[in-house]
């Protein structure tokens, strides 16, 4: 059954304007983002559906309220982020007023490819009570985040935690102010909105396949920088709400789909699920947080998904501590059912979060305790010690003669007894050395460069996850700033590895500006980490994170 969704109601709360503009100066120090739906469930919710164009608060197939009503006339996507705010809070006031829209509610179902689907935004519904559902929609470009969507999710995340709708025109002086009320969800559940496939099949699943890298190439530098900021900001704060956040990680997750869930409260990947950090592939590196993520994790292990892209699948990236728990895609409906009830009976979100732990350890126990759970690949070549003998390195250079040195130690051993093991092993060495060959040689260097940095000196003490969006943000200024280049040729490895790989579509390696590895030089490298721009707005946005 497909489950209706219901837009969440928006409560309207006055605030005096001293308040406002405490919370409105502390807003605008940040940066804002996105997010979509439509799952299957055991049971559907009351079937009072009203149309989306009868409903009072703009809810319906283009989200709650007058947040994507605002986002949807926006002219250009890199509108500044004061003017943003300044025009969703005037129509956030007068749809409020107008509309009267105080608990106010309407049912929406979000079907894939339907007259109600919008692409390129981020909706936000209740489900029940208090567990609101934010849902990335762009499906046909397997949710691919736009920077209108990385806007329109930040001011969804900031709503629901009670720190954004309180932009204040300081030209105009008013007693009260109209603000969202985010005291209603006790779990906000992030999910992608399915992809619709072939009439009689069943819709492909999708998080989110990264960020719109093909868009960023029409850019001006200091707008792709911008794009990159505001995401990196967006990422952070997932970090840091109070609300219960539950990524449902249910087809690709990769890239920046990574940056919008994993620094959250909790990971929920299913058998369907693909993760990489494929970014060394295009011409850049692993960032949106995968500095922090992929250097807490066992050094072989995040080396590996960083130089190569290497994919996991749900199971995988469970048995690696990158999602927190695991679930039967069958069974999401049950599990948002059961989340709801935790949320619904919790006083306070903190209640909540002990019930929700209890939800999600529960379903996990059941979907691992299932016949059909086998060895992964993953845990063939840790146990095996493979991992860590290709792997375990300080340096690229390293890693590359390890794998050499693994390939012919195999080659060897088949050559005097056939070995199925031995011979998927070999096929994932050569696999890893393929990726690595064609991968662009500043772009692994970079990489590894950035992952010793987020472990830290080895007093114990690691950067933060703002410290490494910093330090990412500064090296991403280097592969961006000469996309306005005239001459194709120099506008740079991002722009060569984005066209060459989803463009044109080549074959063979894109035209880097280094050929081979040895051709990097340490310098080149610290050039990169220490990138700076002329224009201080292009860097400092992170700097109050």
């Amino acid at each position: 059954m497909r489950f209706n969704l219901v837009t969440s109601g928006v409560s309207v709360c006055r605030v005096s304007a001293s308040v406002s503009r405490r919370v409105s100066a502390s807003v605008s120090a940040s940066v804002p983002s996105s997010f979509c739906l439509g799952f299957s469930a055991s049971a559907s919710s009351p079937s009072s559906s009203s149309s989306p164009s009868s409903s009072s608060g703009g809810g319906g197939g283009s989200g709650t309220g007058p947040s994507a009503a605002y986002a949807n006339t926006l002219v250009s996507p890199l509108t500044s982020i004061k003017e943003f705010y300044a025009g969703f809070r005037k129509e956030l006031h007068a749809s409020l007023i107008a509309n009267e829209m105080t608990n106010a509610a309407s049912v929406v179902s979000v079907q894939p490819g339907s007259a109600q689907t919008l692409e390129d935004t981020v909706l936000i519904n209740r489900v029940s009570s208090r567990l609101g559902v934010l849902t990335l929609h762009n499906p046909e470009r397997l949710n691919a985040l736009t920077p209108k969507m990385i806007r329109e999710m930040r001011m969804h995340v900031d709503a629901v935690e009670g720190a954004a709708a309180m932009y204040i025109d300081k030209d105009k002086k008013e007693d009260e102010d109209v603000a969202v009320s985010n005291h209603s969800f006790n779990c906000l559940l992030v999910r992608g909105a399915p992809r619709a496939s072939k009439a009689g099949t069943l819709p492909k699943p999708a998080f989110c396949a990264g960020g719109d890298v093909r868009g960023i190439l029409k850019l001006k530098p200091q707008e792709a920088m911008q794009f990159f900021t505001e995401e990196y900001s967006l990422d952070h704060r997932t970090s840091t709400v109070t609300v219960p956040y539950v990524s449902i990680w249910d087809g690709p997750v990769m890239g920046g789909g990574v940056g919008v869930s994993a620094h959250g409260s909790y990971r929920v990947a299913t058998e369907r699920c693909v993760f990489a950090m494929p970014e060394c592939a295009i011409g850049i590196f692993p960032d949106v947080g995968g500095t922090h993520l992929l250097s807490s994790l066992p050094r072989a292990l995040g080396n590996y998904l960083a130089l190569t892209g290497g994919k996991l699948s749900g199971l995988e990236a469970y048995e690696a501590g990158i999602a927190t728990h695991f679930v039967r895609s069958s069974q999401i409906g049950s599990l948002v059912d059961r989340l709801a009830q935790s949320a619904d009976i919790a006083v306070s979100r903190n209640v909540a979060r002990a019930g929700i732990e209890q939800v999600l350890a529960e379903v996990t126990v059941a979907a691992m305790d299932t016949d059909d759970v086998k060895r992964t690949e993953l845990s063939l070549l840790r146990d095996g010690g493979y991992l860590n003998r290709c792997f375990d390195a300080e340096t690229v250079e390293e890693c590359v003669a390890k794998l050499k040195e693994e390939r012919l130690r195999i080659d060897e051993q088949l050559a005097a007894a056939k070995n199925e093991q031995l011979e998927r092993v070999r096929e994932w060495i050569v696999s890893c050395e393929a990726a690595m060959e064609t991968a662009n040689p500043l772009s692994l260097k970079v990489s590894m460069a950035l992952l010793r940095y987020g472990r830290g000196s080895g007093d114990g003490k690691r950067p933060s996850l703002a410290e490494c969006l910093r330090a990412e943000a500064r090296a991403m200024w280097h592969f961006v700033k000469t996309l306005d280049d005239a001459d194709d040729a120099k506008k740079g490895d991002f722009f060569a590895g984005v066209t060459h790989r989803l463009v044109t579509k080549s074959p063979g390696s894109p035209p880097w500006l280094y050929s081979r590895l040895e051709d990097v030089s340490d310098r080149d490298v610290d050039m990169v980490m220490n990138a700076t721009s002329d224009d201080d707005n292009v860097l400092t946005p992170l700097a109050k994170l």
